[in-house]
C-alpha cells in the first residue's frame, strides 16, 4: 500500500469530501460546495486555503483554470488508505442475492454467478481467477516406468491430473516397478493432503536423508522429483480469467463510453490476461487497490482495480476483482469484493 501524505485534520476532511463529491457527481468541486453540502466547520476562505495546500501536495488538481478541483491518483490513494485504516469498512451482504452455497464440484458455476451479481451491483467489469493448481491438495502420486524413463503423475483435488516425464534414467539392474512403488509409497506418506504450495516449502534435505535408506540410486531420483513438484507449486496465472459485466460497464460508466479510453482496456482483457491475473494475486493484503498509474499495465492507467482473495482452510485459491474507472465509490467496491470472496470461500469450506 502506497504511503499516505501527512495532512492536518481539516485537510483530510476537505480531501474526503472532494473525493466523495466528485465520485457522486463527476463534477469538479469548489470550496462553497464543500461548505454548504458537507458541513465542514470552516469558512469558504479556510477551505480554499486547504484545497490549495492539497493541490500543492499533488492530491487535487484543476482540470480547467476556472473549474473547481478533482482528485489526482495520489488523492485517491490518500483517500483509500484512510478507508483501509478505518476500524470498520462498509459491510456488504450478498446472501439475499445468491443461492445457498452449492456443490464445490460446480465451482465455476458459483464463480460465474458471483461475478454476474457483482457486475450488476457495481456497474463495473468483474474479473475472477479460477482456483490455482498450486492451491489444490495432493490426493496421491504415482511413478510409472515409460520405456527407459519415468513418468510422475500427480492427482489433485477435483481429480485434476498433472503429469510429466522426469529427467532421470533408472539403473538397469533393479526391479523398476517394485522400486518405483516403494518410492511412491514413501512420497505419498509425506505429501498426501498437502497443497503444492506447502510441498515447495518442505525441508527436502531432511526428506532426502530419510529417503537414503532406500539406496543411493533411489536418492538420485529426489532432485528431478523435487524440481517438478516445486515447478507445479509456483504461482501461475495461466488459467483464463472469468470476465463479466463488460456490457454493463460500457452502459453505465461515462468514462467507458469514450472509445479512445476504453479500447486499450478491452485489448488488455483480450490479450494480456496473464499479466492482469498476476496483479490479482496478493496473499498478504486483505484487499488490494491499484489506482491509475500505480498499475504497471499502462493501458489501465484510467482505471482502478479492487481485488481480494477467496480461500479454503486459509489457503488462497483465487481472487475476485472489480475493474472500473478511478472515479468509483471505493468503500462500496471494497465491501463488494470482500462479500463475494467470503461467499466463494464458504462454498469451498462447506464442501471440503
Amino acid at each position: 500500500m502506497t504511503k499516505s501524505v501527512e495532512l492536518t485534520q481539516r485537510q483530510q476532511q476537505v480531501l474526503q469530501a472532494t473525493v466523495e463529491h466528485y465520485v457522486a457527481t463527476g463534477e469538479p468541486v469548489g470550496s462553497r460546495t464543500l461548505t454548504t453540502r458537507y458541513g465542514i466547520p470552516a469558512s469558504p476562505a479556510t477551505i480554499r486555503q486547504a484545497m490549495g495546500r492539497l493541490e500543492q501536495a499533488g492530491l487535487l488538481y484543476q482540470p480547467h483554470t476556472s473549474a473547481g478541483r478533482i482528485p489526482s491518483d495520489l488523492g485517491y490513494r490518500q483517500y483509500v488508505n484512510w478507508l483501509l485504516n478505518k476500524d470498520t469498512l462498509p459491510v456488504v451482504s450478498l446472501g439475499t442475492h445468491l443461492p445457498a452455497p452449492a456443490d464445490a464440484d460446480h465451482l465455476e458455476s458459483v464463480l460465474r454467478q458471483a461475478a454476474q451479481l457483482l457486475a450488476q451491483l457495481s456497474g463495473s467489469i468483474i474479473l475472477v481467477t479460477q482456483p490455482q493448481p498450486r492451491s489444490a491438495r495432493l490426493k496421491y502420486l504415482r511413478l510409472v516406468p515409460v520405456g527407459e524413463r519415468v513418468a510422475l503423475m500427480v492427482v489433485l483435488e477435483g481429480e485434476r491430473v498433472e503429469s510429466t516425464l522426469l529427467d532421470w534414467t533408472p539403473p538397469t539392474q533393479v526391479d523398476l516397478d517394485s522400486a518405483l512403488d516403494m518410492v511412491g509409497q514413501f512420497l505419498n506418506h509425506h505429501l498426501q493432503g498437502r497443497t503444492l504450495r506447502e510441498i515447495t516449502a518442505l525441508d527436502w534435505v531432511a526428506l532426502e536423508r530419510e529417503f537414503a535408506a532406500y539406496g543411493d540410486w533411489l536418492r538420485t531420483l529426489v532432485p528431478p522429483l523435487t524440481q517438478q513438484l516445486r515447478a507445479w507449486g509456483r504461482p501461475t496465472v495461466s488459467t483464463p480469467l472469468l470476465i463479466s459485466g463488460v456490457a454493463e460497464a460500457l452502459r453505465r460508466q461515462p468514462e467507458f463510453q469514450q472509445a479512445s479510453q476504453v479500447q486499450p482496456v478491452m485489448e488488455v482483457l483480450e490479450t494480456d490476461q496473464e499479466r492482469l491475473g498476476a496483479l490479482l494475486w496478493d496473499e498478504q493484503s486483505p484487499v488490494r487497490v491499484i489506482i491509475g498509474q500505480e498499475n504497471p499495465l499502462e493501458s489501465m492507467h484510467l482505471c482502478s482495480l479492487v481485488s481480494t482473495m477467496y480461500r479454503q482452510e486459509g489457503v488462497p485459491m483465487g481472487s475476485v476483482a472489480i475493474l472500473g474507472p478511478k472515479r468509483m465509490p471505493y468503500g462500496r467496491m471494497i465491501g463488494l469484493v470482500q462479500a463475494a470472496a467470503a461467499y466463494v470461500s464458504q462454498v469451498l469450506e462447506e464442501n471440503n
